[in-house]
């Protein structure tokens, strides 16, 4: 449309075929055959086969994708946006033992995207989403119900939601000051996990798939680094925290319970670094310091003093006597490690 504005737009095609065939068949009239050899089927062996005690499973994917993109640019602000629409039809024919399925579905995926970023001078800020659809599967979703083992039952649900997956990542930099700073944020609506229910009468079990929501995590760091002459001090930060939701059916009863797990975690590190040099030779002066510290409380202290001189190879004192290659001298001190709380 212009020097800092520009729009694409693309189309795409994808088709894709299953076939998973698990016959079952009846060769014993073949066994009085000699000219059979072990290992291999007999001759003419498709005739006997069972239909009732056979799996058959034949799917196909039709995929249309529009691809709509934007994109305006400047000396300050660079904007990218676009969005994907997925029109699909799927298509299941398939039987299990005596249960035949034969059914044709049609759904729409989203891909939604977005970048901004602002830069000015040494200040710079970015900001990304992304999401995405996610479909269940046909054998989820209208898959007959398999009662071979009637000790476990496993069954579809025509109910089940598709999964959309979405993240967002901000971004601030100062490269004058030397500090960086990120956040993550990530979120799942309508997870997919299966449910266990347990039938008290029989002793068996049955499980399908079922959505479920609270599944999300966040994380961010923070990163200090300036140099000053000879001096490079730098300093990290950073922590995370993570939901984590599921069922669960430990008393096996006919209802299975919501169970929710939070996983934590900070940490942080500080290492210095000095360095002295001279042209026709050279000093060489480190200071190492490093401290970290977990979410556990637990923590580590270590301090070194190193110091190292070094003669090139053809310094000469005042006396005329040759100096050796290298002279090396270190000083180390360690604080032993201890719990802090």
């Amino acid at each position: 449309f212009s020097k800092k504005l520009h729009a694409q737009i693309s189309y795409n095609l994808n088709y894709s075929k299953q076939k998973n065939d698990r016959n079952t068949y009846d060769l014993s009239g073949f066994m009085e055959e000699t000219a059979v050899q072990p290992g291999y089927l007999p001759e003419g062996y498709e005739a006997s086969c069972i239909d009732s005690l056979s799996n058959r499973s034949h799917s196909s994917t039709l995929q249309h994708g529009i691809n709509l993109h934007f994109n305006y640019s400047d000396t300050i602000w660079n904007i990218n946006a676009g969005v994907s629409v997925q029109p699909e039809r799927r298509s299941l024919n398939q039987k299990t033992g005596l249960h035949r399925a034969d059914t044709t579905l049609h759904s729409v995926g989203f891909q939604p995207m977005l970048f901004i970023s602002w830069q000015k001078k040494k200040n710079r800020i970015t900001l990304n989403y992304y999401g995405n659809t996610w479909q269940p599967s046909l054998y989820d979703l209208i898959s007959p119900t398999n009662n071979s083992d009637p000790l476990n039952i496993t069954r579809s649900n025509p109910n089940l939601k598709p999964t959309y997956n979405q993240s967002v990542r901000l971004e601030a930099q100062n490269t004058k000051e030397g500090l960086f700073a990120t956040l993550n944020w990530n979120n799942r609506i309508n997870s997919q996990t299966r449910a266990v229910i347990y039938n008290q009468q029989t002793g068996g079990r049955e499980t399908y798939p079922v959505n479920i929501n609270g599944n999300w995590n966040i994380s961010g760091v923070f990163r200090y680094q300036k140099r000053i002459k000879d001096f490079n001090l730098s300093a990290n930060a950073g922590g995370s925290f993570a939901q984590d939701v599921n069922l669960i059916n430990e008393n096996q009863s006919e209802q299975p319970e919501r169970s929710a797990t939070h996983n934590t975690g900070l940490n942080s590190e500080l290492p210095t670094f000095f360095q002295l040099t001279f042209r026709d030779g050279y000093i060489h002066t480190q200071l190492y310091l490093r401290v970290e510290r977990f979410c556990r409380f637990a923590g580590r202290y270590t301090t070194k003093n190193r110091r190292k001189l070094f003669f090139p190879k053809r310094y000469k004192h005042k006396k005329g006597r040759r100096r050796p290659d290298c002279l090396e001298r270190k000083y180390h001190m360690a604080i032993p490690e201890k719990e802090t709380g």
